[in-house]
């Protein structure tokens, strides 16, 4: 099993869509009860390689944006996703909006999503994925930054959180808001390991 984390969506970031200038207030994404973590497609029929539904999958909102980690399990596609994140390949982050309500300045100011997707390219590039037991120095400049700012979530989160409170994780504004459960340390396994020892593995 192989641990991703990132951003997949961050706030006031601006994107162009279809010819238009858009970005996502700060806590305006609505999460409904499962949320799907899909690579290189929004075909909500691809295959999901995480899931809110089945615990591999999290998703909260922090300062930067909406944070998420999630586990891979030992299979071949899964294995291969998390290849091409630790390289920055593929290591871009896109959310597919299933409803949205926006200003005329193009200012999301509520909207809903049903599955987040690991890409080479999205519509919103400060959006970023990485394998937290990668060698710092093996990360792209921008997964660094990223991964910086997801550890400073993490500890406002921390610093916030009281008994009875949500501890600043705001799922949208929705009922079942909770703090991602608490999950083992998970090791790279073996054969990712021998692949990022090869000679032609980027440094």
């Amino acid at each position: 099993m192989t641990r991703i984390q990132g951003y997949a969506l961050v706030w006031n970031d601006t994107a162009r869509v279809e010819g238009l200038i858009e970005r996502c207030a700060r806590n305006a994404v609505s999460l409904p009860p499962n949320i799907a973590l899909l690579a290189n497609s929004h075909d909500p029929d691809s295959l999901a390689y995480a899931s809110t539904a089945d615990r591999t999958l999290s998703l909260w909102a922090d300062d930067h944006g909406l944070a998420f980690r999630a586990d891979l399990d030992d299979s071949t596609p899964a294995q291969a996703l998390a290849l091409s994140i630790c390289s920055g390949s593929t290591a871009e982050v896109s959310v597919n909006f299933t409803h949205m309500r926006r200003d005329a300045a193009g200012l999301i100011q509520w909207a809903q999503i049903d599955h987040i997707a690991i890409v080479s390219s999205g519509a919103y590039h400060q959006t970023w994925a990485w394998c937290p037991e990668l060698a710092r120095k093996r990360m792209t400049a921008k997964q660094r930054r990223s991964a910086e700012l997801y550890a400073e979530g993490l500890k406002g989160q921390i610093k916030n959180a009281r008994p009875g409170a949500m501890g600043g994780l705001v799922m949208a504004r929705a009922a079942g808001i909770r703090q991602p459960p608490r999950q083992p340390k998970v090791q790279v396994p073996a054969s990712v390991i021998a692949m990022m020892a090869q000679p032609w593995w980027p440094r």
